[in-house]
């Protein structure tokens, strides 16, 4: 049937689109290497019986090749891409680097380095390596292997340092330098664990927040008020109209919104 509709098609003048056998198996080859490439799928996948039923019904003439031929085809094809990306970076005025640790499923450490430089007016990624990491994940060794990437791809002298990683080293230098702030750090961020786990809490929060920001008026009287008797809620954080006031208020000045959040600061709630 396919002679036939091919025979008397082209005899009655309609375009048919044929390939040579050798071309058209190249373009299978090379849409199957995509296909593995893009979604992440084994060299497995061609001995999948679902897979090649599907292929079957697609082209029934299409002979998959076999995992050994899958796994030297997808090498041929990442030596072919590094080669054009290298070219591509040699026409670039300077390159930045990100780096990326992971751990396998097998607990394996690995490090990714991608670089990222200014194309032809638009940013362009590129994946210089993953490597494996089985030493200590320190700045220097990181740095080293980014280093032996660099000199891989020939951007040692391309390579320019990252302004707001540079910004961010400088800001957290400061901030251990800085007597105290370590433990407002620690504090803060017990605040925000805490809240962050209890729905109940996350909600009186929002309603403290959430409450008219018009302040009382002032106080007239010097006398300071008796203090509640300090009880706690089902959350676990003092409540404004139960809980007393961290220091005395000087007269003329309003009662705060958060008190409860300050009581349970000096407190050590959190």
């Amino acid at each position: 049937m396919r002679h036939y509709r091919a025979k008397h098609e082209n005899e009655a003048g309609a375009a048919v689109m044929t390939f040579p056998p050798g071309d058209r198996k190249q373009e299978l080859d090379e849409a199957l290497v995509d296909f593995i490439v893009k979604d992440s799928q084994p060299f497995t996948v061609v001995s999948d019986p679902g897979f090649r039923a599907l292929v079957a019904k697609l082209d029934p003439t299409c002979t998959l090749p076999s995992r050994q031929t899958v796994k030297a085809m997808v090498e041929r094809r990442d030596v072919e891409e590094k080669e054009k990306a290298k070219a591509a970076l040699q026409n670039v005025d300077s390159v930045s680097l990100t780096a990326d640790m992971w751990t396998s499923i097998n607990m394996d450490a690995y490090l990714a380095v991608t670089c990222h430089a200014i194309h032809a007016g638009e940013l362009s990624t590129t994946l210089v390596g993953v490597r494996p990491f089985p030493i200590s994940h320190t700045a220097e060794n990181v740095a080293g292997t980014a280093r032996e990437l660099l000199r891989e791809w020939a951007l040692e002298e391309k390579h320019a340092v990252c302004l707001a990683h540079a910004l961010n080293l400088i800001v957290k230098k400061a901030m251990d330098a800085t007597p105290g702030l370590d433990n407002i750090r620690s504090k803060t961020r017990r605040m925000i664990t805490y809240f962050k786990s209890s729905t109940t809490a996350k909600e009186k929060l929002q309603q403290i927040q959430n409450a008219p920001t018009q302040e009382d008026p002032p106080s007239t009287s010097t006398a300071q008020p008796e203090p509640a008797a300090s009880s706690q809620g089902p959350s676990g954080v003092l409540d404004d109209k139960q809980s007393p006031i961290p220091k005395p208020v000087p007269p003329g000045k309003p009662v705060p919104r958060n008190t409860s959040i300050l009581c349970a600061l000096r407190e050590g709630v959190f």
